[in-house]
């Protein structure tokens, strides 16, 4: 077994100052390298995702939201004609004096208000829940939330990860270890999660 006895004098001299290399990049360089990886290849595609993510959750709320509307008015055009129908009927009944003789008869006359009566709650109800459409925008997160989202991600992703980048600038780029590589798709997963908080799009599913 070889020792470091037995290595030559420019070896070991070769190996301190590549020990020394190492650590100066560990120590100095891996913070600022990881700082200007993040902002410039982390950050970009990690908000570019949840931008994405955000506008297709809106949108899809919204065309719900719509379509839901859709079905409301077309229910209240409905209504509305049919109150209409029977206002007209029972004030023409009432004026005839045919709702009298069904009176007198001891039989309740066929266009009775209680049957009028709920048709027109119906319509009302109908009224104030189209006009209450959502506000969604509520539901958009500003670029700064954003940012701190995928920051949190970044973090906890590279946790662990600053020796990696100390040996890819010790070796100028000439290695690159692995877990570097998927670090971009580990913050996407990440920040897709709700471990840095909860985005409130994500409610609206």
């Amino acid at each position: 077994m070889i020792g470091l006895k037995d290595l030559p004098d420019g070896a070991l001299g070769a190996i301190g100052a590549g020990a020394l290399w190492l650590s100066a990049c560990y120590v100095f360089l891996a913070p600022r390298a990881m700082a200007k990886h993040f902002e410039t290849e982390v950050h970009p595609p990690c908000l570019e995702m949840l931008e994405q993510e955000q506008d297709r959750a809106i949108t899809q709320a919204e065309d719900r939201a719509k379509r839901k509307r859709d079905d409301q008015l077309r229910d209240l055009r409905e209504d509305e004609r049919q109150l209409r129908a029977l206002e007209q009927l029972s004030r023409t009944f009432e004026n005839s004096g045919t709702n009298q003789l069904f009176r007198g008869l001891g039989v309740e006359p066929p266009m009775n208000s209680e049957e009028i009566e709920a048709l027109r709650a119906r319509v009302d109800q109908l009224r104030a829940a189209i006009s209450q459409l959502p506000d969604f925008s509520q539901f958009r997160a500003d670029h700064g939330d954003l940012l701190k989202t995928c920051s949190c991600a970044a973090f906890e992703a590279a946790a662990g990860k600053r020796m990696s980048y100390a040996v890819s600038l010790a070796s100028f780029r000439l290695i690159s270890p692995a877990e570097l590589t998927d670090l971009r798709s580990d913050v996407s997963r990440i920040a897709g999660s709700n471990s840095c908080g909860a985005q409130p799009w994500r409610n609206l599913s």
